[in-house]
């Protein structure tokens, strides 16, 4: 089963009517959706039944150096590697606003994914 990863810091990400037709079409071609982000307001029914809801990882501006934060993110590392890459066979990620996209970055070079989309939602 092909497997693609969403990744969002916002916690109003299925308010977007793109992002939604664009899971919708994910389902509809049977693709699983891990979705790594924060509790979210709202998730249509349809679609919760369909994601795997993991925790945001390398949420962080400024990477702080210490033992435990060390400890922590070679962690997560090691977490998503096996998630992403092992589990699931994740190739592409969808990021969901800029924030989205440095983590998207953080984790495409975690498990070498051959390409990120990103999905900007406000534009002024």
């Amino acid at each position: 089963m092909k497997s693609v990863a969403i990744i969002t810091p916002k916690i109003d990400t299925f308010s977007n009517p793109t992002l939604i037709a664009l899971i919708d079409e994910l389902i509809e071609r049977k693709i699983k959706i891990l979705f790594f982000g924060f509790e979210q307001i709202f998730i249509p029914k349809h679609v919760r039944e369909k994601l795997e809801l993991n925790e945001l990882p390398f949420n962080f501006y400024k990477f702080e150096p210490s033992f435990r934060r060390m400890k922590k993110i070679t962690t997560q590392y090691v977490d998503l590697f096996v998630k992403l890459k092992i589990k699931n066979k994740v190739e592409y990620l969808i990021c969901v606003d800029p924030m989205g996209l440095v983590i998207a970055g953080r984790m495409k070079s975690a498990i070498n994914a051959k390409d990120h989309l990103c999905i900007i939602r406000d534009i002024f």
